[in-house]
């Protein structure tokens, strides 16, 4: 039997799984998480020495753990931290036939490559599946997909399900939009930035005739106005993607555009600036525990996003938690002499008021030096550049330095990513 029989049927097994979970009433849908999460704990103390050592280190005994409220107290761990020492977080799992590996963007650093033994991606891409499928996704509908590198197709594409197509943001227009003409998606997914790019190479008019339903998008900050320029310029509803390599779809728009997370995946921690409980509804960083991942386990991980969580109900019907804001990574802050953190968010809502700036990034390489690149409307090069350096100017004051650089494009990380904000080194 072709190992891609055994592995496709895996992943129904899992979609049908997950499915049922998603289903659950919220009391039964918290007993099955806490109990994948013991499980969790008792694998990592097992097979994890770096876990195991830092844990008796901090006191913790991982047989106290019944809840997800029993894992306070048990240390923080940061991305730093895991890239400094992998081989001792990795267990045997690691180590199996079949483990499935990927590098996470390096957005913020060097990428870390994730392991996920095949019991753990089968789960992982099912919440993905349920994740699309929340939205609107059918398995006759036809992707394309900006990514940084080609896929093999899947045994589920080559029977013509789920379909999923490449784009390269890279290649000329007329190569871009034949492709596109050629494919006509359902549903087109990038970054933010770019179907942001899309529409400012090929125009509107040459989009939003494809019969494009859905746009996705994920790993950058949506921001409200991205959103509505990318619904409007390609005629479709946009559906935010929360997810990471490290844990795979985090949180989904359902039908009703709520953002829930997948409680039954991964277990999320809103804490304040000392690592405790925030009040339910208000903001604060996000602490993830992933509930599947036997080979590289990650445990109150940090994972540099802040935002809010709550359990009001949904008219979906869905157990799962919202989240109600999500401001993108904590890192995304620009320092002030002073010392003050003017986050992203803030920042990039000033210059968002700015109606002739079409795109933008700050990036600061001292705590006295700032270069903002933008790109403004034709013609409005001075008048543009003028109404960024007050905006920024009324954030930081006199003491800091503005240089104001305008480009054509502003290029993308080895990631494949745009961010809007690019923090002083460390």
């Amino acid at each position: 039997m072709p190992a891609a029989v055994p592995a496709a049927a895996a992943r129904l097994s899992a979609l049908a799984r997950v499915t049922a979970s998603g289903r659950r009433d919220r009391d039964r849908l918290v007993r099955a998480r806490d109990a994948r999460l013991v499980e969790v704990v008792r694998h990592t103390a097992a097979h994890s020495p770096w876990y195991r050592r830092l844990w008796q280190e901090a006191g913790c005994e991982p047989s106290s753990v019944r809840t997800a409220g029993d894992l306070a107290g048990f240390p923080l761990v940061s991305k730093t931290m895991v890239r400094a020492d992998v081989e001792q977080i990795l267990t045997p799992a690691a180590r199996a036939r079949g483990v499935r590996s990927a590098p996470t963007s390096g957005s913020t650093g060097e990428p870390l490559v994730v392991p996920h033994d095949p019991a753990s991606a089968a789960v992982l891409d099912a919440v993905w599946a349920r994740s699309h499928l929340a939205y609107g996704l059918r398995p006759h509908h036809r992707t394309a997909y900006f990514r940084n590198l080609p896929s093999s197709p899947t045994l589920t594409e080559r029977l013509g399900i789920f379909r999923a197509e490449h784009l390269d943001i890279d290649a000329p227009d007329a190569r871009l939009a034949a492709r596109l003409r050629e494919l006509r998606p359902h549903v087109l997914g990038g970054y933010p930035s770019h179907i942001l790019e899309l529409l400012d190479r090929l125009g509107p008019d040459r989009v939003s005739g494809l019969g494009i339903r859905w746009v996705t998008t994920g790993a950058e900050t949506l921001t409200e106005d991205a959103r509505r320029e990318i619904a409007d310029g390609v005629g479709a509803r946009v559906v935010d993607l929360y997810g990471t390599i490290e844990f795979g779809c985090i949180a989904f728009e359902c039908a009703l555009g709520t953002r829930h997370l997948n409680d039954d995946a991964v277990l999320v921690e809103v804490l304040d600036d000392d690592g405790r409980p925030v009040p339910e509804g208000s903001p604060g960083e996000l602490v993830v525990t992933g509930l599947y991942g036997a080979a590289m386990p990650f445990v109150r991980y940090r994972i540099g996003d802040r935002g809010t969580v709550d359990s009001r109900p949904c008219g979906c019907g869905r157990p799962l938690r919202r989240m109600t804001s999500l401001e993108g990574r904590g890192a995304s802050a620009v320092l002030t002499t002073g010392g003050q953190r003017i986050t992203g968010a803030r920042l990039c809502a000033h210059l968002r008021e700015i109606p002739t700036l079409r795109r933008y990034q700050v990036a600061q390489t001292s705590l006295t030096d700032l270069v903002v690149r933008i790109i403004p409307d034709p013609g409005t090069d001075q008048a543009t550049a003028q109404a960024v350096r007050e905006a920024v100017r009324r954030q930081f004051g006199s003491e800091v330095s503005i240089e104001i650089d305008l480009v054509e494009r502003i290029e993308r990380t080895a990631g494949g990513k745009v961010p809007d904000i690019i923090p002083m080194p460390s």
